[in-house]
């Protein structure tokens, strides 16, 4: 089983979301996991201090979800891009 986490918050990012995100990612196998995030000047530093799979792309939205126009428009981004996760 793959389990993806996307989050626009995530470490090195400050945030109660993206900590807990961390915390729950860090106790499963890193085979298993990948996360999506957007990206952050520290990432490639940060990066180099675990064994996740993090893919940062630009993932920064003002709002979210299926009821916002904005927020779908996020997720029509981010799914023209979902070759990138193919093994």
């Amino acid at each position: 089983m793959r389990i993806l986490f996307l989050s626009e918050i995530f470490p090195p990012t400050h945030g109660g979301s993206g900590r807990w995100l961390w915390e729950v990612a860090t106790r499963l196998d890193p085979s298993t996991v990948t996360v999506v995030t957007h990206q952050h000047p520290n990432a490639e530093q940060f990066d180099r201090t675990h064994n996740l799979d993090i893919r940062r792309i630009p993932l920064q939205s003002p709002e979210w979800g299926v009821s916002s126009r904005k927020g779908l428009w996020c997720c029509h981004l981010f799914h023209d891009d979902w070759y990138f996760f193919n093994d």
